[in-house]
């Protein structure tokens, strides 16, 4: 399963700060529509899905449903495997923002 992760810079004002989580879709449209909404630092507006190293990205992660020994991953699993690629530590969160 593909899924994409928006992620937003923290610091608005200069664009020095860290890039977070923001959101995450396992559709690719809806992450680009959801991108194109927000405004970034001193409120530009930029296509930003085109944009390399802005305050916002959309990166695509592969989330494998097995794994090499055969087995079928639980959907907790999944969500561990998709918190050690994106460096999230909270299930929780990740589910929340998790969509079909």
């Amino acid at each position: 399963m593909i899924v994409y992760v928006v992620l937003r810079n923290t610091d608005m004002t200069e664009g020095r700060g860290h890039m977070v989580l923001d959101c995450i879709s396992s559709n690719r449209k809806a992450a680009e529509t959801y991108l194109d909404t927000k405004l970034g630092i001193m409120n530009r507006k930029l296509n930003w899905v085109n944009e390399r190293n802005a305050e916002w990205q959309l990166k695509e992660f592969m989330v494998f449903n097995n794994t090499s020994h055969k087995h079928h991953m639980d959907e907790e699993e999944k969500y561990l495997q998709l918190e050690k690629k994106i460096g999230i530590d909270n299930i929780d969160f990740l589910q929340k923002y998790l969509t079909e």
